[in-house]
C-alpha cells in the first residue's frame, strides 16, 4: 500500500466513523481534525466518490509580471555576447536598443538560470558561444570550485587563530 493510498484510507475511514457514531464534533476530535477539514472531506467524497480522498497536485503558480520567453531569449544572447555585464549595465544597453527590460527583470531571470553570479555568465557563455574568447582565463568549474572553498577556509583558519592569539594574551 502506497503512501497515497493509505493517506486515501485515513480519510475514508474518518469519514465512516462519522457516519456509523452520527456525531461529526466527537469524529474530529476523536481524529484531532477540525470540522471545516472534514466537510472538505466530506464534499469532495459525495462529488468524487473514493477518488476524491485523493490528494489534489498543487497547480504551478501563475507568475504575470514574469518577463516573456521571447525577452528571455534576448537576454541570454546577450549575456552570451557580453558575459561580464551584470543586470544593470545589461539593462542599459538592452535600453539604446530600444529593448525596455528593467535591471530587476534581468536579475530575475539571471537567478531563474543560475546565472546571477559573474562567474557562472562566464561558463555559460563559453559553453554557448561559438567562438569562446574566454577559454584560457578560466579554470574549469570543479577546480574553481575547490579554489573557493580552500580560500574561505583558510579566511576562517585565520580569523580562528587571530582570535585565540588576541584573547588570551
Amino acid at each position: 500500500m502506497t503512501k497515497d493510498e493509505r493517506i486515501v484510507s485515513y480519510k475514508y475511514s474518518v469519514l465512516q466513523h462519522a457516519r456509523k457514531h452520527k456525531n461529526i464534533t466527537y469524529t474530529c476530535k476523536v481524529f484531532n481534525l477540525s470540522r471545516t477539514v472534514y466537510y472538505k472531506w466530506l464534499k469532495r467524497f459525495s462529488k468524487l466518490g473514493y477518488l476524491g480522498l485523493q490528494d489534489k497536485e498543487k497547480a504551478k503558480p501563475k507568475m504575470p509580471n514574469q518577463i516573456k520567453p521571447d525577452k528571455e531569449k534576448i537576454i541570454l544572447n546577450y549575456i552570451i555576447d557580453y558575459p561580464t555585464h551584470g543586470p544593470r549595465r545589461s539593462a542599459n544597453e538592452l535600453r539604446q536598443q530600444d529593448i525596455t527590460i528593467r535591471d530587476t527583470g534581468i536579475y530575475n531571470v539571471l537567478c531563474r538560470k543560475q546565472l546571477n553570479h559573474h562567474l557562472d555568465r562566464l561558463f555559460y557563455a563559453q559553453d554557448k558561444s561559438d567562438n569562446p574568447v574566454v577559454t584560457g582565463k578560466i579554470p574549469k568549474r570543479s577546480s574553481q570550485k575547490k579554489i573557493c572553498a580552500y580560500s574561505r577556509l583558510l579566511s576562517r583558519l585565520s580569523f580562528l587563530s587571530g582570535h585565540l592569539l588576541c584573547r588570551y594574551h
